[in-house]
């Protein structure tokens, strides 16, 4: 984000938010010293050491904060740390212990420190020198090597070493320092040493901004570079300012405090800030993918977290208890119980399992616990309850609703068909029984052995039919046969079958209509199952129509193949057209109990029509006759070869 959008095309620091603090201290520092010219604020400053003296305090006392929160933030990270990030850390330490000694000694401190000018100059160049030493080396160490954490305490020690050393060797040398500023002019050391120290920074500050992409997070390149300018400049107000308590030693100052926290930021950043933001990101992402996953379930899932009491739960939840959210949250399982109660009859088992098991240290599955929906009397859910484990321990549990209704539908109407068929079958199997032991009699007349050897043998061909007829509708039901489509010709289709059953309707002194329009187009399917759906109804037409006329036509609806089978026959009441495509019935009237019939004809139409992505319909009155319409998709058999 640009804080200054205008500035920032001329200056590129203004572009960022962290960089723009740089210039902006660089034109208050500026500021400071122009304001002190105009007001005489050195004069005062020089007159009222009492006001100067804190100013001074706390100016360096800040600066030495920063300088220690560099060094923790490192220790507190050090076993993640780069050997770059310790180094600087270790050095921060170090620059905060000398900038202490400093300030004891400084002009006017009181304390058992020897406040003498030449030994806080001496102080301040040591750690002017140990800062820009320390950045200067560190060049040098790979951005990304890393070391053992205890690297941090074999420095330590060396700093313990270093500073102590330094002290004696201040306090030893006392009397042959040299003079670092004398009756308000700049001694050649002060200037020398001011010299060195500018070039050192402005060079680090420069190859640190060089390898900026190699090492930088978040512009951390660009603020470390930041950080070693506002040093070169801090050194550049030393070297200008004359007297102990001037405003340019102020301003020196401040841009030391902002050096500083440039320094400390850049650490932040690589050692907290970005950490944190990429596990952040990380568990957005871990979040989302989270709820994509739980989504991707057609049960409803809702997930306990032991750690934090939350619970997460997914779309399919929300629609099976009529909570409109993406993803649902639950702070706790209290809410989560209300949030449902009302929606299911057995609350006490729920209760039950959230109060005991979800809180026990069970790891045992839990389930299926069936529940009842209040609103949908018919409507049925299995509850699941899983562990979640990690580690061998146990962190929450997902419980699974499933909807069970359509399976326990599908379950009731199979038993019934299973019910209905085994009645079917033992009832030819009872009747050949039957006529095979009367006409094992030994007294029977020929005729009568006969007669009743024809009906066994028509119970057969009836029971043959049947058991046909199941397998036909199981296979339909277990494979549509994708495998054997094709393109079919709708004459090519039919005609066989028209021709067939013409004569059928014939022979039955029926009259057989066909009419199939020109230029229709094919139709996908399986030839076999086609042919036999078709024979179906035709079959059906001239079976249930005593006398009169049927036949076919065949045109098309839009994209779709309209194939029509209708009869004069004996027509249909609503009640027999309600039942019409279920398994195994048969209408009760006089013309049915004379005709064979298994019941499954037209359910094995309907699953034909339905496997082609088709439909089926009927139109019927009692006594006027039946039309059944099959509405399948038509192809371009052209472009199908």
């Amino acid at each position: 984000m640009e804080t200054f959008p205008v500035l920032s095309k001329v200056f590129p620091a203004f572009g960022n938010r962290r960089l723009s603090i740089a210039p902006l201290t660089v034109g208050a520092a500026c500021l400071i010293f122009l304001l002190s010219r105009v007001f005489g604020l050195d004069d005062y400053l020089q007159l009222q050491p009492a006001v100067a003296l804190p100013i001074h305090i706390v100016a360096e006392g800040m600066a030495i904060l920063v300088a220690m929160f560099v060094f923790s933030t490192i220790w507190h990270t050090k076993d993640k740390a780069t050997s770059w990030q310790i180094h600087t850390g270790l050095a921060f330490l170090t620059v905060g212990l000398l900038d202490t000694i400093h300030l004891l000694t400084y002009p006017g401190m009181p304390g058992p420190w020897t406040a003498d000018p030449r030994l806080s100059a001496f102080f301040w160049t040591v750690t002017r020198f140990m800062l820009a030493v320390s950045m200067m080396s560190g060049l040098f160490i790979p951005s990304m090597e890393r070391r053992p954490a205890a690297t941090v305490y074999v420095g330590l020690l060396w700093i313990g070493v270093f500073v102590f050393t330094t002290i004696y060797v201040g306090r030893t040398v006392l009397d042959h320092l040299p003079v670092y500023m004398e009756e308000n002019e700049n001694s050649f050391w002060k200037m020398a040493v001011e010299g060195i120290l500018i070039l050192l920074y402005g060079l680090s500050g420069y190859f640190y901004w060089l390898r900026k992409d190699e090492a930088s997070v978040n512009h951390q390149g660009d603020l470390i570079a930041a950080g070693l300018g506002l040093s070169a400049l801090t050194e550049l107000s030393f070297m200008l300012f004359n007297l102990p308590y001037d405003t340019i030693n102020l301003s020196g100052h401040l841009l030391k405090i902002v050096s500083y926290a440039f320094f400390y930021n850049a650490i932040f950043i690589s050692q907290v800030q970005s950490p944190f933001e990429e596990l952040a990101r990380r568990r957005a992402e871990q979040r989302v993918r989270t709820v994509a996953l739980m989504n991707s379930s057609k049960d409803g899932l809702a997930f306990y977290s032991g750690k934090h009491g939350a619970w997460m739960c997914n779309t399919a939840f929300g629609e099976l208890f009529g909570i409109d959210e993406e993803v649902i949250n639950f702070d706790n399982t209290d809410l989560f119980y209300r949030s449902i109660k009302m929606k299911i009859k057995e609350t006490e088992k729920l209760l039950a399992l959230l109060q005991s098991e979800l809180s026990s240290g069970s790891v045992s599955p839990l389930g299926p616990i069936r529940l009842s929906m209040q609103a949908e009397t018919n409507r049925q859910v299995d509850m699941y309850a899983n562990p979640v484990q990690t580690n061998d321990q146990r962190v929450g549990w997902l419980l699974i609703f499933r909807d069970v209704t359509k399976d326990e539908e599908v379950h009731r109407l199979r038993s019934e068909y299973f019910s209905v068929a085994t009645h079917e079958i033992r009832t030819p199997l009872a009747s050949i029984d039957g006529y095979i032991e009367l006409a094992m009699e030994p007294d029977l007349e020929p005729s009568e052995r006969k007669q009743f050897l024809l009906q066994a043998k028509a119970n057969l061909e009836r029971l043959h039919h049947l058991v046909s007829n199941i397998l036909d509708l199981e296979k339909l039901q277990a494979n549509p046969a994708h495998a054997r489509r094709q393109c079919l010709n709708i004459e090519t289709l039919l005609m066989p079958q028209i021709e067939n059953y013409n004569l059928l309707a014939a022979k039955k002194g029926l009259e057989f209509h066909a009419q199939i329009d020109a230029n229709l187009p094919g139709i996908y399917g399986d030839e076999v199952r086609l042919g036999q759906a078709v024979s179906n109804l035709l079959s059906n037409a001239i079976k249930y129509t005593p006398s009169g006329s049927c036949g076919i036509k065949v045109s098309a609806e839009g994209k779709m193949i309209a194939i029509e089978v209708w009869d004069t026959g004996i027509g249909l009441g609503p009640d027999e057209k309600a039942h019409l495509f279920e398994r195994f019935y048969r209408a009760e009237n006089e013309v049915t109990r004379r005709t064979i019939g298994t019941g499954l004809g037209l359910s094995i139409v309907k699953a034909i029509a339905e496997a082609h992505g088709g439909r089926i319909e009927a139109t019927s009155q009692s006594g006027r006759g039946t039309k059944f319409t099959m509405h399948l998709p038509g192809c371009n058999c052209e472009k199908s070869e």
